[in-house]
């Protein structure tokens, strides 16, 4: 997968503590992510809190085997 960076919405503490759930990842183009999908250092996500979803961050967490993200509500 080609890999587009994504757009800043809000800064990362805020979306890190607003409102959030749990969707698919299919489910989350446009939405804003709220948590980090990778749990173990040093692995580097693809998006960070605070940015918007597009196809090409989809794609390539899906590559990677994450089917699940946390975005603010």
């Amino acid at each position: 997968p080609h890999f587009l960076p994504c757009k800043q919405v809000l800064s990362p503490k805020m979306a890190h503590f607003s409102p959030s759930e749990e969707i698919d990842i299919d489910a989350a183009l446009g939405r804003v992510m709220a948590g980090l999908c990778v749990s173990c250092p040093p692995a580097v996500s693809v998006i960070s809190s605070g940015e918007e979803f597009n196809q090409s961050t989809i794609a390539l967490l899906k590559y990677y085997g994450i089917t699940k993200c946390k975005v603010v509500k």
